[in-house]
């Protein structure tokens, strides 16, 4: 069976050691990512394919849809959060311009990505903890704040420490513990989003 690690954060490095694992259980390893991952510092991979630019969604495309025609992956693996969320683009751009994307790319796409309805929970965190609580899972009060005032208000309310986390981040950063007032007005402006961006 062939699988396809689809990676754009090139300063990832959990997800070098999985061609190891995948090729132990018998798979054929590609990957699809920058020459700068370290993804690509790994033996265990059997076909290579390089992402010289990670600026444009269409150069993107374009390259995973080569790189699934040739190596005709079952599985696609994100390498990343942002992997992830250039996916879900695909699938929705395949829903408004079913011209752009091949029928065999958004089939191998969609069977690795699971249901379009939780596509949100498995980027934001806000999302995530909403799911969980929902299926009885213990989570932590939160709020989603977007001022100062807000938070402060929260804090007021749930008491010290607070924890800060940025909705869209991954593997500890955007996270910030505050144990008193003077910590959490001081972290907030590098987490609250720009005041053009809509609530």
């Amino acid at each position: 069976m062939h699988t396809l690690i689809f990676a754009i954060d090139t300063n990832r490095l959990g997800i070098s050691r999985l061609p190891k694992v995948l090729q132990a259980a018998g798979f054929k390893v590609g990957t699809l990512c920058s020459p700068k991952s370290v993804l690509t510092k790994t033996r265990y991979i059997d076909r290579r394919y390089a992402l010289t630019s990670l600026k444009s969604s269409d150069y993107l495309l374009k390259s995973l849809i080569k790189a699934i025609r040739d190596w005709h992956p079952e599985i696609l693996i994100s390498g990343d959060e942002i992997a992830v969320a250039f996916l879900h683009s695909v699938v929705r751009r395949a829903a408004s311009q079913p011209d752009t994307v091949p029928k065999e790319v958004l089939k191998v796409v969609c069977n690795s990505l699971g249901s379009p309805e939780y596509f949100a929970a498995t980027l934001f965190k806000h999302v995530t903890q909403q799911l969980a609580a929902e299926l009885g899972i213990r989570t932590p009060v939160q709020q989603t704040i977007a001022s100062t005032e807000a938070a402060l208000d929260f804090a007021r309310q749930q008491g010290y420490p607070v924890v800060l986390k940025s909705d869209f981040s991954w593997s500890g950063t955007g996270v910030k513990i505050c144990r008193d007032e003077r910590q959490l007005v001081e972290a907030l402006p590098a987490l609250l989003p720009p005041k053009t961006h809509p609530l």
